[in-house]
C-alpha cells in the first residue's frame, strides 16, 4: 500500500493517478494505492488491473461529509473474504462494480414496488406506475446534482436529507402539507424548472426558508407533467423510504466512469440502467442494457473503420494503435486526424438511454486528447472539446421507445447531463444550465 499526497486542493483526476501508479510501478508491480488531495477532503483507494494491454484504474472515492455506507460495506469483504479467497481475490470483488449495480438495481426494485403501494390518488395501475417512475428519477437525479454541490439547504450539500430533516422537525400544525406537496412540488415545478429562479427576490427569500438554494435547469425532467396533475398522494412514508431504504445504502458518484477509469459507486449512466431493465419492459420489448466495454469495443471498431477510410495515407496497424492504446506515434498526418475526428457523424438508430452514444464521447474524447498530449494538437480546454462532440458529432434515434412522452423527455435529458460532464457550472438564468440536446436525440 502506498500513500501520495497531490499538491490540488480539488477533486483528484485520473490522469493524476495513473502517472502516480506509473511511477510506483518501477518499483513496485502490485499496488494499493491511496491519494489524497492536499486539502484532505478526497480520499481514492486505487487498485489497478490491466485490460486489453492497458491500465485500468478502480476507484473507491470516499468525501468528507458524503455517505460512506459503500465504501465501508465494500471494504469490510476483504476481511471477511480474503482468508479463504485470497487477498488478491477478495480485493477484485471489493472492486466490482457490477455487484454495486445488483445490489442497487435489488434495493431499487424493493423500494419501487413498496411505494408503489403507498401512494394514492391514482386509481389506474399504469398511470401510478409512470407517476412514481417518474418522482424516482427526479429524485434520484438530485443526488447527483447534490454530489455537483448545486444544490444546498442552509449551507448544507447534503441537500435532500437536509431538507427531509428540516421538514420533520416541524411540527404537524406548522405544516402546509405533507413532504411532496409542501417541499417536492415546490423545488420540481416552481425553482428547477422556473428560468427566472436566480432572480425571485423577496418571492426567492420566502421560497429559499423551505427548499434553499438550488438553479434553474432547462430540460424536461422538472415540467409539470399531466400526471402530476392528477392530485396523486405522495405520504411521507414513501419518502422515507427512498432515502432511507435507497439512497442512503448507496454512494452517488458524478465521475463520468469508461472501461479504463472505474469508479466503484452508483453513478449518472444508472439512470440509464435503471429505464432500460426496470421500465421499458425489456423481455418484451427486447431492450437490454449494454455493459460498458462491449460498447468501448463496438465505438472503437467503428471508428477504426471510419478513420480507415477518411485517413488513406495512414496503415491499418497506425490506426489500430492509435485507437485502442491512444499512441498516436506512427500516426503520419494528426492534423488531418483531428479534421477526420471533429468530422465524424455517429448516429445510434436505436438509442434507448444513450450508452452508445456516451461511449462515443468517451472515445472521441479521448483521441482528441491523445493527440493533444502527444502532438500538441487540439489546444482547448476538455471541456470545450466535449461540448463541441456533443454538437456536431453525435445523434440518436430511438421510435420503439416505451413509456410516456414525460419519460422519453426525462431521459433524453438525464443523456444531456451526462454528456455535459463534471465541468459545467451553475450559471444565471440568461445563460441555460445545460446544453440542449432536442436536434440531437430525437424519437
Amino acid at each position: 500500500m502506498v500513500l501520495v499526497q497531490f499538491s490540488a486542493a480539488g477533486r483528484l483526476t485520473g490522469k493524476g493517478l495513473a502517472d502516480a501508479l506509473k511511477a510506483i510501478r518501477r518499483t513496485l508491480n502490485n499496488v494499493l494505492l491511496v491519494g489524497t488531495n492536499a486539502s484532505g477532503t478526497e480520499w481514492q483507494l486505487v487498485y489497478p488491473t490491466m485490460q486489453n494491454g492497458r491500465d485500468v484504474l478502480r476507484r473507491i472515492v470516499l468525501h468528507k461529509e458524503q455517505p460512506r455506507r459503500t465504501v465501508v460495506e465494500q471494504l469490510a469483504k476483504v476481511y471477511l473474504e480474503a482468508p479463504h479467497k485470497g487477498l488478491r481475490a477478495a480485493l477484485d470483488g471489493v472492486y466490482d462494480v457490477e455487484a454495486v449495480t445488483k445490489r442497487f438495481f435489488a434495493a431499487y426494485r424493493d423500494v419501487f414496488e413498496q411505494v408503489m403501494g403507498l401512494v394514492t390518488g391514482l386509481p389506474d395501475e399504469d398511470e401510478r406506475r409512470l407517476f412514481c417512475q417518474t418522482l424516482f428519477n427526479r429524485l434520484m437525479f438530485l443526488c447527483f446534482l447534490q454530489r455537483k454541490g448545486w444544490l444546498t439547504f442552509d449551507g448544507d450539500q447534503d441537500y435532500l436529507n437536509a431538507l427531509w430533516r428540516s421538514y420533520t422537525a416541524t411540527s404537524v400544525a406548522e405544516r402546509t402539507g405533507n413532504f411532496y406537496t409542501e417541499r417536492l412540488r415546490l423545488l420540481f415545478f416552481t425553482a428547477l424548472n422556473n428560468p427566472r429562479s436566480q432572480d425571485l427576490s423577496v418571492a426567492r427569500d420566502a421560497s429559499e426558508a423551505l427548499i434553499g438554494r438550488v438553479p434553474f435547469l432547462n430540460g424536461g425532467l422538472f415540467a409539470e407533467e399531466e400526471v402530476d396533475k392528477r392530485g396523486a398522494n405522495v405520504p411521507d412514508e414513501a419518502i422515507g423510504l427512498i432515502l432511507r431504504e435507497l439512497f442512503a445504502r448507496f454512494n452517488f458518484t458524478i465521475s463520468e466512469s469508461t472501461p479504463y477509469d472505474v469508479e466503484v459507486a452508483v453513478d449518472p449512466e444508472m439512470l440509464g440502467k435503471v429505464f432500460e431493465e426496470l421500465v421499458t419492459g425489456r423481455h418484451e420489448s427486447g431492450s437490454y442494457y449494454t455493459p460498458r466495454p462491449i460498447v468501448s469495443f463496438m465505438c472503437r471498431e467503428g471508428i477504426k473503420g471510419y478513420l480507415a477510410t477518411a485517413l488513406l495515407v495512414e496503415s491499418p496497424t497506425a490506426v489500430a494503435r492509435f485507437v485502442d492504446e491512444h499512441d498516436s506515434s506512427d500516426i503520419r498526418d494528426p492534423e488531418a486526424a483531428l479534421e477526420a475526428l471533429r468530422r465524424v457523424k455517429a448516429c445510434d438508430p436505436a438509442c434507448g438511454s444513450g450508452a452508445y452514444l456516451l461511449g462515443m464521447l468517451h472515445e472521441l474524447l479521448d483521441l482528441r486528447a491523445c493527440l493533444f498530449a502527444s502532438r500538441s494538437l487540439d489546444a482547448v480546454s476538455t471541456y470545450q472539446r466535449k461540448l463541441e462532440i456533443i454538437q456536431s458529432n453525435l445523434y440518436g434515434v430511438d421510435l420503439l421507445w416505451r413509456g410516456s412522452l414525460a419519460l422519453r423527455r426525462q431521459h433524453r435529458y438525464a443523456a444531456s447531463v451526462a454528456l455535459a460532464g463534471r465541468r459545467l457550472r451553475w450559471r444565471p438564468a440568461a445563460s441555460p444550465a445545460q446544453p440542449r440536446l432536442q436536434g440531437r436525440l430525437r424519437q
